[in-house]
């Protein structure tokens, strides 16, 4: 392992932990096309209780955090919902940062 010089080893470790834990997959909802309501209720029985909505983002279309499965078929379920969707334009994978120009800018239909 090489050594690093910026942070102590024990607080080294703590980040390397933190590096491998899963983050939520952030989901951003496209405001514009006619079947953004279908889009977003298909989401939310898709991911029921794991997916929590991004409260800056109403105004935006909406935004979904996504908490990782908890097993295969889980994860399964969840890529083929986000393929399709992403496939149609209803969603974009998209990080939280990425998401703050669209609210910036706010862009109108």
């Amino acid at each position: 392992r090489d050594e690093q010089l910026l942070v102590s080893p024990e607080d080294w470790e703590r980040c390397e932990v933190l590096f491998a834990t899963p983050v939520p997959l952030s989901l951003r909802v496209n405001r514009a096309t006619s079947l953004h309501s279908l889009a977003v209720r298909a989401l939310e029985m898709g991911f029921g209780n794991r997916a929590e909505p991004v409260p800056w983002m109403e105004s935006s279309g909406g935004a979904l955090h996504v908490a990782p499965a908890t097993n295969n078929a889980e994860a399964d379920e969840g890529l083929q919902l986000i393929n399709m969707l992403t496939s149609t334009g209803e969603i974009v994978v998209q990080d939280g940062l990425s998401m703050l120009p669209a609210l910036a800018l706010d862009p109108q239909p």
